[in-house]
């Protein structure tokens, strides 16, 4: 939605009853079940999954994001140096430190 420049609203009344429970496939997983996801590579997975969506999309992209995009699509192309370089360049971030821990990690291990 917003990499086509569509406006996405938050509304604050919760009208979906989501309940995380140990059994959850999708969710907020223990750090060892992610990392296990980390190693399996399923993590890298969804990200294939989620460039090819996306980049259907690119046409309709803003050039900004476009910019955005094509940048981080360099992290899965080249040497290590130059994925952190596209990371930084990129500006995507994840919105916990330790999210962007597990980002950097999995950009350092080629696992993105």
């Amino acid at each position: 939605m917003t990499a086509t420049d569509g406006v996405v609203k938050y509304d604050r009344y919760p009208t979906v009853r989501y309940r995380l429970h140990a059994a959850n496939v999708i969710g907020n997983p223990p750090w060892s079940q992610r990392f296990d996801m980390l190693l399996s590579n399923q993590f890298q997975i969804w990200v294939s999954e989620n460039f090819a969506i996306l980049r259907s999309f690119r046409p309709h992209m803003s050039q900004h994001n476009a910019i955005i995009f094509d940048e981080f699509a360099k992290i899965r192309e080249h040497h290590v140096a130059a994925r952190i370089s596209a990371l930084y360049r990129s500006g995507v971030y994840r919105t916990s430190v330790s999210g962007n821990i597990g980002l950097l990690g999995s950009v350092l291990l080629g696992k993105l």
